[in-house]
């Protein structure tokens, strides 16, 4: 993070959730970049000049993440905003960074729209949720040995923000479309105990499970899942 900086320093910015329901995913992704950016400073900078990280805390609120990237841009002139994990702010923040021409670099939540149509000033950290959804299931797939889904039903358990919509309207197209019974499991974005939801699950049959959600949403889920 910056504590003074100087007129020659290269200031980058990076919003993400640090008080809020998805800390625990966010977090280590932005200590990650602060452990590079040591590296670089200590190793002389870039040609010479100090990289600083100006941490701002958006507490996974899409309203408090688009003031942000506001302010990193008009305030603080940075040329590169990281992290950006909300993804249900993500409609809101696109215009904003295309029409400052300043780039978004998202490392974690990463919806369609990021890359579909292209977008010249978005970066990304992973491939998008649909994208993710499709491996996920052709890997379970292969796992069971299984050529279609007829007959089966599929469990989908989504966390209650956009890329958690996205994940399930993709996996609900996917599946259906093998021939199997989608099962809708909606996890809200503070996930401490998913029994209900199990339980739902099991009571459903369901041969697998496709979940997404944060570290510690999905820990708890397979913590459900376990008992």
């Amino acid at each position: 993070a910056q504590s003074q900086s100087r007129a020659s320093d290269i200031n980058i910015g990076w919003d993400g959730d640090q008080s809020g329901p998805t800390v625990s995913s966010q977090s280590p992704i932005m200590h990650s970049i602060e452990a590079y950016f040591k590296m670089v400073n200590d190793a002389g900078g870039v040609s010479g000049h100090h990289v600083n990280l100006l941490e701002r805390d958006d507490a996974y609120s899409p309203a408090t993440e688009l003031s942000i990237v506001k302010s990193l841009i008009s305030d603080d002139h940075v040329p590169v905003i990281m992290g950006l994990g909300q993804s249900s702010g993500f409609g809101s923040v696109l215009p904003v960074l295309t029409q400052n021409q300043t780039i978004g670099f998202m490392t974690q939540a990463t919806v369609k729209a990021a890359s579909n149509p292209f977008q010249p000033w978005i970066f990304e950290g992973n491939c998008n949720y649909s994208d993710q959804g499709d491996v996920a299931l052709a890997y379970e797939m292969k796992h069971l040995k299984l050529k279609n889904l007829n007959g089966l039903k599929v469990g989908i358990a989504s966390i209650a923000v956009a890329s958690g919509t996205e994940w399930d309207q993709n996996m609900t197209a996917r599946i259906t479309a093998l021939g199997g019974t989608p099962v809708h499991e909606t996890l809200p974005a503070v996930l401490t105990d998913a029994s209900v939801q199990v339980q739902d699950l099991i009571s459903n049959k369901v041969a697998f499970v496709l979940e997404h959600h944060s570290i510690s949403g999905g820990i708890a889920f397979v913590k459900a899942a376990d008992q």
